[in-house]
């Protein structure tokens, strides 16, 4: 075999296991997460949602949009 091939195998082959490395590490500590519904529904963004129905080609007033959890 070639020393340039040789050379350019290992380095392929470090990077692999730098690679799986970093893989197992991030997804060794990804538990799944206990929902608490409560405390949930306390915190959390608002979002802007619309109090009814908006057709095509309806103009927006602030009387037809909320904030809601």
């Amino acid at each position: 075999m070639d020393k340039k091939k040789l050379v350019l195998l290992l380095g392929a082959l470090i990077i692999a296991i730098g690679t799986a490395m970093a893989a197992r590490s991030m997804f060794a500590g990804a538990s799944t997460p206990e929902a608490d519904a409560k405390a949930r529904e306390m915190k959390g963004p608002k979002v802007l949602v619309s109090q009814r129905a908006l057709p095509v080609g309806t103009i927006i007033t602030a009387d037809a949009l909320k904030f809601q959890m």
